[in-house]
């Protein structure tokens, strides 16, 4: 009887493969840019990656290109984004008053053109680029390890690498609350496949809390 290879070592490797590239590349990584003996401007490095990012998965013939554009979840799932982006503002607002009260509405009292200007850019800028990283390329590459259709475990994988790359901003809030936040926007963007409509969310998120003032924490200054 002729000898015949399993698929099954293949398989396991290749986990163990996508396991290690998954904690040195979205752990390993900005740990080192963090606390490696540098100044590394967040904006650049991410813009880089988020090309990329979008270059592997244009090429890749198993991605729906559509998932880059779709905006026909909107009409049905916007109230309820602007209903979670509505608490979660409620929630920044809350915790400034709790950890920096001198700060509330910092930037649209003192620096309104600031503020508006980061209204206009953040979103593109900074949000979709982060898009394409944290939500189409992470549930599509390590789909696989974490589960195709599976929710929970692919949503807590991509807000703890979201999390990990603000470990650049060297404060605990940051990588905090957007690990928190990365598992609401993962979630998002698994129910609809859309990454419109993730961004939308996370704009809304960033937004807020630029307005009621812990936009400090996640700014690229805070990089020494």
């Amino acid at each position: 009887m002729p000898f015949r290879r399993s698929s099954e070592p293949t398989s396991a490797w290749r986990q163990r493969f996508l396991a290690a590239e998954f904690v040195l590349v979205w752990f390993g990584l900005p740990a080192l840019l963090a606390w490696g003996p540098w100044r590394v401007m967040p904006v650049p490095v991410l813009w880089v990656a988020a090309a990329i990012g979008l270059v592997a998965l244009l090429l890749s013939r198993e991605f729906d290109r559509r998932e880059l554009i779709d905006l026909r979840p909107l009409r049905r799932e916007l109230p309820l984004v602007l209903l979670r982006a509505g608490l979660v503002a409620m929630a920044v607002a809350g915790l400034t008053l709790l950890v920096a009260p001198e700060r509330m509405l910092e930037l649209p009292r003192e620096r309104p053109g600031l503020w508006l200007l980061i209204v206009l850019l953040y979103p593109i800028f900074s949000v979709i680029p982060q898009t394409v990283l944290y939500r189409c390329l992470i549930s599509f590459r390590y789909r696989e390890l974490f589960g195709a259709g599976r929710t929970w475990p692919m949503a807590i994988a991509g807000g703890m690498a979201f999390g990990a790359a603000h470990l650049l901003f060297r404060n605990g809030i940051a990588p905090t609350l957007t690990l928190l936040g990365g598992v609401v926007l993962m979630r998002t963007y698994l129910a609809h496949r859309s990454a419109p409509i993730s961004a939308l969310e996370h704009a809304l998120y960033g937004l807020a809390l630029f307005t009621f003032g812990l936009g400090r924490w996640f700014h690229g200054g805070a990089i020494e």
